[in-house]
């Protein structure tokens, strides 16, 4: 009979506890994907604004355009030299923050589909089945707002 019962992750991050190998992984891998997200919104947006290209980078960096490529195609084994590389090659400084997870960012739980007109007015959403939605389990006195998607009951 096996009596070890994992931590969960919520659980494990806010405690004083050490850290199991798995809550490591998860916050190596989640850094990782955040760098590559910032890296590449970056560079799509500078490939638009400027037209720069891998190539470009490539040469900035005095490096082979495949290990550009190598980078921008997932995170890999990157450091902190590897995203301070290709944000400074693009024009960018970094700039990191810190978040506690005792104060999480809550997820908008609205079907991506549901998005804000070009205006920035909010998309109302009309959800059946009375006055709480049935995805986040919030309560909806009248419409409530997530971002630019306001939640609307109809009972």
């Amino acid at each position: 009979m096996n009596t070890y019962q994992p931590m969960s992750l919520a659980t494990g991050l806010l405690s004083d506890d050490p850290l199991d190998p798995e809550h490591l992984g998860y916050l190596h891998a989640r850094a990782q994907n955040k760098a590559h997200d910032c890296v590449l919104a970056v560079f799509a947006d500078e490939a638009g604004a400027r037209g720069i290209n891998r190539a470009y980078i490539a040469r900035r960096l005095r490096k082979r355009p495949e290990v550009v490529s190598r980078c921008l195609t997932a995170p890999g084994n990157w450091t902190l030299d590897t995203l301070g590389e290709l944000l400074g090659s693009m024009g960018y400084d970094v700039d990191i923050n810190a978040r506690s997870f005792r104060n999480p960012i809550l997820p908008n739980r609205v079907h991506d589909m549901a998005i804000s007109d070009i205006s920035g007015q909010p998309t109302t959403i009309i959800r059946p089945g009375g006055p709480t939605d049935p995805v986040s389990g919030l309560t909806i006195s009248g419409g409530t707002e997530y971002g630019n998607i306001r939640l609307t009951s109809t009972s």
